[in-house]
């Protein structure tokens, strides 16, 4: 995974902790994706789902201030992650991780975009 850049503006309010919905299979690469948000100083909770039931699940039982997608995974993958989430009527932020060689994918995830916004 490459390097994250994150700009932090100062606040003289206290930090408020984002809760984060992360769907990712791999553990590793979601530790990985967790210690790079709170090495850039982000307090975060995380929720984190392997599948895409699990991320359906998740997205029922609460809101979040942002979405971190996978491009690949098990029984999906990140462009119909972003669907499933604009499908239940939500403008939260979406993120999606991809490698070098998914640059292609991750084209298709912005040009879809407004095809699938309300």
């Amino acid at each position: 995974m490459g390097s994250v850049t994150v700009e932090m503006k100062s606040s003289t309010s206290s930090a408020r902790v984002l809760r984060v919905l992360l769907l990712e299979e791999d553990s590793s690469d979601a530790a990985r994706i967790l210690r790079e948000l709170k090495d850039a100083g982000l307090e975060i909770a995380p929720i984190i789902a392997g599948n895409r039931s699990e991320f359906k699940n998740a997205l029922g039982a609460g809101n979040f201030d942002a979405v971190i997608s996978s491009w690949k995974l098990p029984d999906s993958d990140g462009l119909e992650a972003l669907q499933i989430l604009r499908a239940c009527g939500r403008d939260t932020p979406f993120v999606l991780v991809t490698g070098a060689s998914e640059e292609k994918a991750a084209t298709e995830c912005i040009d879809a975009e407004p095809a699938i916004m309300y």
